[in-house]
């Protein structure tokens, strides 16, 4: 299956980001919230390939909610990336 996640976790994604940027310690708490999404989306994403985005439920099948939770993780993720301009338009493409 092809995945938009990376396969780092929140604390490699941490440890390449301090090692390659400078991040202000007023930042450093968005840098570890993106990390934390970053884990989740990879979690949610694991649940998916594991039970499928529709699952079994009380009236026959219904969406996985792990679709939601990967779906709002990735745009966290992307949102304090942006907020900590690690970043640029060009690595994007």
């Amino acid at each position: 299956m092809t995945d938009t996640i990376p396969e780092t976790t929140g604390a490699e994604f941490i440890e390449t980001v301090t090692a390659n940027f400078t991040v202000p310690e007023a930042q450093m708490a968005s840098l570890h919230l993106a990390a934390e999404a970053l884990d989740r989306a990879r979690a949610a994403q694991d649940a998916i390939d594991e039970h499928g985005i529709l699952i079994d439920g009380l009236h026959g099948p219904k969406a996985n909610p792990a679709v939601s939770i990967k779906r709002d993780a990735v745009a966290e993720f992307m949102r304090l990336n942006r907020l900590l301009s690690i970043f640029t338009d060009e690595d994007a493409s």
